[in-house]
């Protein structure tokens, strides 16, 4: 029967214990241990956590003799099966020692009682207690005391886990929104730049209109319509991304990639004129039909322009070139930049990652990091591959898709 004295332990280790004062459960483990140990005048105590592998956590600082270690394995096995937690196989334990307890000291367990835990009705573990040949037998108050901690043990472990999913769902929102404020801060950037050119040079020709040279309105023009096309890149890319779930129902047919090319190319021309940029291409007269979606692969191909016109210098070519290879069509835009790092051509294709490292980009051109990302959607939602790789001189961005059988 429990004296006085243990009653009181129980009822400090329980006010402890619903008080919230542990911060994980290593330390709510050892404080049960403690108890068990004292109050039980217990060998040994310990856990096992129902997992893949469970694992076993002992009081003493040194591992049983393998004798004792296999007697007690084979009782935890006796008792999870009888609370049919497990089959008849035999299960592997891993083990912890709980350092700064009382050393294993007696050569046999004679003496071993042990109670599931419960967690939101289902029975994640087991709480055990040992006593060695020279100690007495345990009596019914040892298992009630058992059981009183396991209840205890329960509702506090329980709350230690809401406590670190809560902990761990607020680091993701305040993360959420931190990128949403970076997001929204690019964004607004990037909306804003290309339209204060607009409004500039269409507030020039507006008043000025008439006393402006051949060659002012031209310039004018350019900056007008390069800035505009920018802006429809960039509002083209936040749609498919909001619409990116649609991809599944691209149906392929067969697309003259030629013609495709050779529209991206000229459609670019305004945007390269901003830094005096030229295209040089590569493009056989007779290349081959692909599988794919026209529209799509212009948006693409627009994108890979755009993002290697951002990383040239002023003055620089860029090439575009298309190839055959065995049953694929591959088209490669290659800028004159500095290349990227390993890291970074793992990375480049991922939503809202903007290019990094030793790429060296003025405030005018950073990006939200979309479009990329949209070009990777769409090239693999057309059964096609899409990738970055680094040359003798600058970055190329390619991309394969299956020539349409003849």
């Amino acid at each position: 029967m429990l004296n006085q004295v243990d009653l009181e332990r129980l009822a400090q280790v329980g006010t402890h214990l619903s008080l919230g004062r542990l911060g994980s459960e290593s330390e709510l483990i050892q404080t049960v241990f403690d108890a068990l140990q004292e109050t039980l005048d217990a060998q040994m105590v310990g856990m096992v956590l129902l997992a893949t592998t469970p694992d076993l956590y002992y009081t003493g600082q040194q591992m049983p003799p393998d004798r004792e270690q296999r007697q007690l394995e084979h009782r935890i096995q006796e008792i999870l099966e009888s609370l049919q937690v497990l089959g008849t196989d035999k299960k592997s334990y891993h083990h912890h020692p709980i350092l700064g307890r009382t050393s294993w000291s007696y050569p046999d367990l004679e003496e071993f009682i042990g109670l599931p835990l419960v967690v939101e009705g289902r029975i994640t573990g087991l709480l055990f207690a040992a006593r060695g040949a020279e100690q007495t037998a345990f009596q019914a108050m040892d298992l009630t005391t058992l059981a009183m901690l396991c209840g205890q043990l329960s509702v506090t472990w329980l709350a230690l886990h809401l406590n670190r999913q809560l902990a761990e769902q607020n680091q993701q929102l305040q993360a959420l929104n931190q990128y949403r404020e970076e997001f929204i801060r690019n964004l607004s950037h990037d909306l804003r730049t290309p339209l204060t050119c607009v409004l500039g040079y269409a507030e020039l020709l507006h008043q000025h209109g008439s006393r402006l040279s051949t060659e002012q309105h031209s310039e004018f023009l350019t900056q007008i319509l390069s800035k505009a096309k920018t802006l429809r890149i960039l509002i083209d890319n936040l749609l498919d991304f909001n619409n990116g779930s649609d991809r599944q129902a691209i149906l392929t047919q067969i697309v003259d990639l030629q013609a495709c090319l050779e529209a991206a190319a000229q459609d670019i021309q305004s945007i390269l004129a901003e830094k005096q940029q030229t295209l040089v291409t590569h493009i056989p007269l007779l290349l081959p039909q692909v599988l794919g979606d026209a529209p799509l692969l212009i948006k693409v191909l627009l994108n890979l322009l755009h993002n290697s016109q951002k990383f040239s210098p002023v003055g620089s070519e860029l090439l575009l070139e298309a190839h055959r290879y065995d049953d694929y069509i591959r088209v490669c835009v290659r800028d004159s930049g500095p290349g990227l790092n390993p890291e970074a051509l793992e990375r480049v294709f991922e939503k809202f990652i903007r290019e990094p490292a030793n790429r060296p980009i003025s405030s005018s051109a950073e990006g939200i990091g979309l479009g990329l990302a949209v070009c990777k959607d769409i090239i693999e939602a057309l059964k096609g591959r899409i990738w970055a790789e680094n040359r003798s001189e600058g970055t190329a961005f390619c991309f394969e898709l299956r020539m349409a059988a003849l």
